[in-house]
């Protein structure tokens, strides 16, 4: 590939960051293969290694690339997990579809009163008891989405009723499964 050098009317970082997308795209540099160190990028570019760490920083904080410490820089798979944010989504097929590994970690549940925003929002009395479900999906050890999903609990006890008789649960399983979170 042909030496791409910044001009001087943007910043520098900037530039880099655009060019180094740019070669990224173009699989220029491959998935999962490491980038030139910052020295040889600070040589190539004719720019100071703290210019390269910014651009290599910005790169890293928009999902293009993984820096390791000690080691170098990534280039990750599919490189962003993106998602208009008025479209109903499902995690699993939204971050395996990108191409990452994922774990998933239920951080917390807990039934609460819902609040005048909440109660607003779902359309229930302020003071409903409400269900809220704390999650994160992690990739690498980083996270990539944390969620807090609040359900009313009427609502709640419906699908989950439902789904103890889909799964096949006697009625007094159901009973006895009725003070333990089902998730």
């Amino acid at each position: 590939m042909s030496k791409s050098a910044p001009i001087r009317n943007s910043p520098l970082d900037d530039q880099i960051s655009a060019i180094l997308i740019e070669r990224i795209e173009s699989a220029f540099y491959q998935a999962n293969s490491r980038l030139p160190s910052e020295s040889e990028l600070a040589d190539e570019f004719g720019v100071s290694r703290a210019t390269i760490r910014t651009a290599l920083s910005t790169l890293a904080a928009n999902g293009w690339v993984k820096r390791r410490h000690g080691v170098g820089t990534f280039i990750r798979p599919h490189n962003r997990v993106s998602n208009s944010l008025n479209e109903v989504v499902d995690y699993h097929d939204l971050i395996t579809g990108q191409g990452f590994d994922f774990e998933y970690q239920h951080i917390r549940s807990s039934f609460k009163e819902a609040n005048q925003k909440i109660a607003g929002a779902l359309n229930i009395e302020q003071d409903a008891a409400v269900l809220e479900v704390v999650k994160a999906f992690i990739s690498e050890n980083e996270l990539l989405i944390h969620t807090i999903n609040t359900i009313p609990g009427d609502l709640w006890e419906l699908f989950a009723g439902i789904w103890l008789i889909v799964k096949g649960f006697s009625s007094s399983e159901i009973a006895s499964a009725s003070a333990k979170p089902i998730y």
